[in-house]
């Protein structure tokens, strides 16, 4: 957590994405085994990959900013820029996992899962350690100072 044994962009990503989805997990445990909040249902997902300006912390502020105002520096930055757009979603199709999550209630029976297009996904069995999923809930607790009520 925090990036205390090294920073990379990727994986720090990729540890943060699966402490959400460790946390999630362990939030649909607490939540089913409370009386005052078993009816809160928390899902994990994955949007995809949307037209965010998270690239910037990829390819460095300075020239995510110069590809912003000035356009594409080389010819090989369009080229790459431009194929990739083909593939991302719009904002608007990135949320609409979230938006189908938060309202329908078609997805009830499968509280606690992840979410990918709409659909529930499996996900690796590490993603699944409940002792992790406990460890980071308390992990949370005290870095933030909060005991969650659950």
């Amino acid at each position: 957590m925090n990036g205390e044994k090294g920073y990379g962009p990727w994986s720090s990503y990729g540890e943060s994405k699966l402490e959400n989805i460790l946390f999630t997990n362990e939030l649909q445990k607490r939540a089913a085994q409370s009386n005052k909040w078993s009816n809160l249902k928390a899902f994990s997902l994955h949007p995809g990959a949307v037209q965010t300006d998270l690239a910037r912390y990829l390819i460095g502020e300075e020239k995510f900013q110069s590809m912003k105002e000035n356009g594409f520096s080389s010819w090989k930055d369009k080229v790459v820029m431009e194929s990739l757009a083909k593939f991302v979603k719009t904002v608007q199709e990135g949320a609409s996992t979230q938006v189908y999550l938060a309202s329908s209630n078609d997805v009830v029976s499968n509280a606690g899962k992840f979410f990918s297009d709409g659909r529930p996904m499996g996900v690796k069995a590490f993603a699944m350690d409940e002792q992790k999923a406990e460890e980071l809930w308390s992990a949370s607790e005290n870095l933030s100072g909060v005991k969650f009520d659950l």
